[in-house]
């Protein structure tokens, strides 16, 4: 009742990654100037907006009446983008805080509530302010490149010195003079270096013809910094001697794309596994077999060396042999010293189960793990979405599985 699977990967460059939770550039804090432009066609004060007249009656500062009098929220003012509203706001803050960002949580709450101040309604419940608020983290905690894609870029193949020829690393040796040479403009600006914008947009309550502006901008912004990351790729290229049609536009396009979410796994070999004997990052997990999988793996192992040294299973030939079981803890005593671990980190009671397991194979465990096994395969294949990095381990009778790292 166990299964285990391990990915062998050497290399795998993974573009689409599509983590769960996508960490997005929308420059709040460090607008582009068609960005800046888009902004100031708005005006909360008077409701000035570029595709909404004012057709409510002004009824003294932040009150507006309809056409009999009643109070009322101006639809130019409930349909101005998040977006715009918190680079309002930031411009207030910056104005009265040296041109600082917020910092502390005590500040981060103070603006939230520059931003409901803004609002007209008695209520404070107008939707795009909502959405403001909610989305406020992108004005004070601007975008910073993940730690992932910061090693990529680290990576001995992006360096100037390399002679990696692969597309890959390529584009990531134009992505890093793009992240570098944005940083030297943005260190003038206050700002810090960042990659290229994807052009997507989270939805907002806004009218339609905004929004559809925003969007273009953004969309129009990332064709820019695509088109400048494909300069330098063009540029990697001569200096290599290479042909310009070496790299697929497509692919340039795809990273610029999925920038932030670039994955590069490398595991290492089961030859390297087997001979480490460092165990001290992981041994504690055999105090707790009924939590974690780890002394299975150890079973595994001594398992498969005591088929390397009687050509089969403890247990395989004949149902729960003494004789199998004397020897098997004699293989499983030896590989625990050669890993480090304790003679007593194994208990009797495992070592028999072991044994009277007889390596067979049930159909129910191969099915989970064939599904296990076909959904990583899919992963290297299609490069998309990150394959796992250790060692999947089963135990079909908790019902319990765990990504281990050995």
């Amino acid at each position: 009742m166990i299964g285990l699977w391990r990915n062998v990967l050497p290399e795998v460059c993974i573009i689409e990654s599509r983590p769960e939770y996508t960490k997005e550039n929308y420059r709040i804090a460090s607008p582009f100037p068609q960005l800046e432009a888009f902004v100031s066609q708005y005006d909360l004060d008077t409701c000035k907006h570029p595709h909404l007249p004012l057709t409510e009656t002004p009824a003294g500062p932040g009150k507006y009446t309809d056409s009999q009098g009643r109070p009322i929220v101006p639809k130019a003012h409930s349909h101005t983008p998040a977006f715009v509203l918190l680079m309002k706001v930031l411009v207030k803050w910056r104005a009265t805080h040296s041109g600082n960002i917020p910092k502390t949580g005590a500040e981060k709450d103070a603006l939230r509530e520059m931003i409901d101040e803004m609002q007209v309604s008695e209520l404070k419940d107008e939707e795009n302010f909502v959405e403001a608020k909610q989305l406020a983290r992108h004005a004070y905690a601007p975008f910073e490149i993940p730690s992932e894609v910061k090693a990529i870029l680290a990576d001995p193949k992006v360096q100037d010195d390399s002679d990696c020829l692969e597309p890959f690393w390529l584009i990531m040796r134009a992505l890093k003079r793009f992240v570098d040479q944005e940083g030297a403009a943005r260190e003038l600006e206050g700002s810090i270096a960042t990659l290229p914008l994807s052009g997507n947009l989270p939805d907002m309550h806004a009218d339609t013809k905004s929004y559809i502006e925003l969007q273009n901008i953004y969309r129009e912004q990332a064709a820019r910094d695509c088109a400048a990351v494909g300069a330098h790729v063009q540029a990697v290229l001569e200096g290599l001697g290479q042909a310009s049609d070496m790299v697929p536009q497509q692919d340039i396009s795809l990273v610029c794309k999925n920038a932030a979410n670039l994955r590069v796994v490398r595991s290492n070999s089961l030859e390297d596994e087997h001979k480490s004997a460092n165990s001290a990052d992981w041994s504690w997990a055999l105090d707790m077999p009924e939590e974690l999988p780890h002394h299975l793996y150890v079973l595994m192992r001594a398992a498969d060396r005591y088929r390397s040294n009687y050509g089969g299973f403890p247990g395989e030939e004949t149902a729960y042999d003494e004789a199998d079981v004397g020897r098997f803890k004699e293989v499983l005593s030896t590989l625990c010293a050669e890993m480090g671990l304790a003679a007593n980190c194994i208990t009797d009671d495992m070592a028999h189960e072991l044994v009277r397991y007889g390596g067979s194979e049930l159909h129910s465990i191969a099915s989970v793990m064939g599904g296990v096994g076909a959904m990583e395969v899919t992963k290297i294949l299609m490069k998309q979405f990150t394959p796992a990095n250790g060692t999947f381990i089963f135990n079909g009778v908790s019902g319990k599985n765990s990504m281990c790292h050995f």
